[in-house]
């Protein structure tokens, strides 16, 4: 894959992250060529933005349940809203580390968030 593109493998990936479509693109020109680790990295990548997007989402509905005029639905919904917040944020933070952690050619990893997405990750990677 590295002569392919006339780039190293860990700046591809960061790209990929950067970049969702190029995983795409990669997943599909280089498909014989990709290692089964090489095919996790990409993964990875939409596994991460995914469960951002969908905190997100999900954090969005509990936002707007907490400005209904029903106070038991607004207190509910702003218990449930901040755990996913953090999560959200963790997330990201993870997504972050991610890109930098590939452009340095190291894992920098949050250990929770990590696992939850290695977890995920395992089960695409064929």
């Amino acid at each position: 894959m590295e002569d392919k593109f006339g780039i190293k493998k860990n700046i591809c990936f960061a790209l990929n992250y950067l970049f969702f479509p190029l995983g795409i693109v990669l997943l599909i020109t280089q498909k014989k060529e990709l290692t089964k680790e090489d095919k996790f990295q990409i993964i990875r990548g939409f596994v991460t933005l995914g469960l951002i997007i969908a905190a997100s989402i999900v954090a969005n509905i509990f936002m707007a349940l907490a400005f209904t005029p029903v106070l038991a639905i607004r207190i509910i919904a702003w218990i449930l809203a901040i755990p996913v917040f953090i999560f959200e944020i963790l997330c990201l933070v993870e997504y972050v580390l991610a890109i930098i952690g590939r452009f340095i050619n190291k894992d920098l990893k949050m250990p929770l968030i990590c696992k939850l997405v290695d977890g995920i990750t395992e089960k695409f990677v064929k």
